[in-house]
């Protein structure tokens, strides 16, 4: 007997037949989402008819207030050139301020203390990244393996299997995986 793994559009509930093409939009942006995740849905082509067409000229924006953290702002460069209400108008104050803010090169962007992930916790460990596994999340892990199994299948992240021996090793479950094996 065969199985066959059969896909479906998210957005239409379509089925995607194998061998048809299909395309994955990945949404890094949007108000339901946590910030720095991310969605990844399939699709047909044909649903993405009218993405190109769309023309909404953006103004991305971060905006660092005292005593709070940075955010990130989008909004239409209409309204953000009704902002500019002085002498100059909002693409002389962007011109005359091209001088002054050099951008930053790309690897000089790195998160600051504040803003990265602590995998030892229980609401981020068991979380794939690409850092190194600490052992404050191999213990978090190991203390809370059915906890972290159930957020990671929540959140669409692969679960941690103890027969798997990548993840015994990254996170220190040998002895969890025997004691378990025993038991079942």
């Amino acid at each position: 007997m065969a199985e066959r793994l059969v896909k479906f559009s998210d957005p239409t509930n379509t089925m995607i037949e194998p061998g048809t093409p299909y395309a994955r939009v990945v949404v890094e942006r949007h108000s339901e989402l946590p910030t720095g995740h991310r969605v990844s849905l399939d699709c047909l082509p044909s649903e993405l008819k009218g993405i190109d067409d769309v023309e909404i000229d953006l103004v991305l924006l971060a905006i660092y207030e005292d005593g709070r953290d940075p955010r990130k702002v989008a909004m239409q460069r209409e309204d953000f050139d009704a902002l500019a209400r002085g002498e100059d108008d909002m693409p002389t104050l962007i011109a005359n301020g091209m001088q002054q803010v050099q951008p930053e090169p790309e690897r000089a962007r790195a998160r600051s203390r504040a803003e990265r992930v602590d995998y030892g916790s229980l609401e981020h460990a068991g979380r794939p990244h690409r850092g190194v596994t600490t052992d404050a999340e191999k213990e978090t892990v190991r203390a809370n393996l059915d906890a972290v199994n159930e957020r990671l299948a929540r959140e669409g992240h692969r679960r941690i299997d103890l027969a798997d021996p990548e993840h015994v090793e990254r996170y220190g479950l040998a002895a969890l995986a025997e004691e378990r094996s025993r038991t079942s």
